[in-house]
């Protein structure tokens, strides 16, 4: 059965969205800063760079 979100549940406003967006590269750059040899780590942080430009641009 198919349910619907309530009025104003689950929906993101523009403005909150690109605060949510650079929170995230902001969290990742703390994450990034705890092992900086992690090559891991170091794509994670481009990858979330990559997305939240990509997400920006799509407004």
């Amino acid at each position: 059965m198919v349910s619907y979100p309530k009025p104003g549940e689950g929906f993101i406003r523009p403005h909150d969205l690109v605060n949510h967006l650079f929170a995230d590269v902001e969290k990742s750059f703390e994450i990034l800063d705890s092992d900086r040899n992690s090559q891991y780590l170091r794509r994670n942080v481009v990858r979330n760079i990559f997305f939240s430009l990509r997400g920006l641009f799509k407004f």
